[in-house]
């Protein structure tokens, strides 16, 4: 999420929770602490958002719509298959330590005790990374058509294993392990090679 301007209510607001969110959890963040912390009234905040729930909601949308539109960015990007490989690793990687906030309130959608309550729906998340492993899927099925992979490729769990190798790797720099600079070349160039002599 770019960082609001002053008087961009909803971004201000937005930003005010999803910190809040990561750093509390849903269930002991309050609707008075995001307006406190936001500086505005309840009214505005519900105004916005509907509810401490849409607020949720609505923090979970902006970061997954974000990784989507990365996702959709890389693999209709040019270049070979490892290129946008490449580019899906780092942008991934890069927009995790920007928002770590963010990421954070994303891990506990999917495995907080709090996403029931906060009305998101498990199905409406799987749906969404369904999506993004379709992309990826396709763009290695166009590496297998294309020579660049061999052609017994099984691309769904080839996929499988690249968003399990990429996901680590993003929990991990958001938790302040440092990666190195080169740190996309390593993960696709051991994901296209393995670690077979």
């Amino acid at each position: 999420m770019a960082e609001p301007a002053l008087d961009d209510t909803h971004g201000r607001i937005l930003e005010v929770a999803t910190r809040l969110f990561a750093n509390l959890g849903y269930g002991s963040t309050s609707v008075r602490e995001v307006c406190e912390a936001a500086r505005v009234t309840k009214p505005t905040l519900y105004y916005h958002f509907g509810s401490k729930e849409g607020l949720f909601r609505a923090v979970v949308d902006v970061h997954l719509g974000q990784l989507s539109r990365i996702v959709e960015k890389a693999v209709s990007s040019e270049g070979s298959v490892a290129d946008r490989l490449r580019a899906y690793t780092s942008a991934v990687t890069a927009y995790t330590v920007a928002h770590a906030d963010g990421m954070e309130v994303l891990h506990s959608a999917h495995h907080g005790p709090d996403s029931a309550k906060a009305g998101v729906s498990q199905a409406e998340l799987t749906a969404v990374h369904e999506h993004n492993a379709r992309l990826l899927s396709a763009l290695l099925q166009e590496g297998v058509l294309g020579g660049e992979l061999r052609p017994d490729l099984d691309c769904f769990h080839a996929v499988l294993s690249l968003i399990g190798m990429v996901n680590l790797h993003c929990r991990a720099a958001s938790l302040g392990v440092p990666l190195p600079d080169d740190h996309a070349e390593r993960v696709v160039s051991l994901f296209l090679n393995g670690v077979a002599r």
